[in-house]
C-alpha cells in the first residue's frame, strides 16, 4: 500500500477550515437568535414630557429623554409646554394633552 504524505497537511488544513467556518456560522446564527430587548411603549402612558415645537395636530415631544412623534386631539400645544401621554397610536405616535 502506497502512502502519500504530501496530502496529509492539506487534508488537515481543509478540515480545520471547515470547522472554523462552521463555528463562525454557528456564532452568527446564535447572535441573530438571541431575544432582543422589547420596549414597552404602552408603559409610556401617564409619563410627562415637554413639547419641542408648537403644534395643533402632530408635532414632537421629549418624553423620558427621547424624542417622540406626538399628536394632540384638541387644542394647541406650545413649545416648551409640559405634556402628559394619554395613549399610544399606530407607528409609535404618542397622544398627549397639556398638563394643567
Amino acid at each position: 500500500m502506497r502512502r502519500f504524505p504530501c496530502y496529509r497537511p492539506r487534508v488537515v488544513a481543509v478540515v480545520l477550515l471547515i470547522l472554523v467556518g462552521a463555528g463562525v456560522l454557528l456564532l452568527f446564527a446564535r447572535a441573530r437568535a438571541l431575544p432582543r430587548a422589547q420596549f414597552d411603549v404602552v408603559g409610556l402612558v401617564g409619563s410627562e414630557g415637554e413639547a419641542l415645537e408648537t403644534f395643533s395636530t402632530v408635532g414632537r415631544v421629549a418624553v423620558r429623554g427621547e424624542t417622540w412623534r406626538a399628536a394632540v386631539k384638541k387644542g394647541i400645544i406650545e413649545r416648551g409646554a409640559r405634556v402628559r401621554v394619554v395613549a399610544v397610536e399606530a407607528e409609535l405616535t404618542l397622544v398627549v394633552e397639556h398638563m394643567s
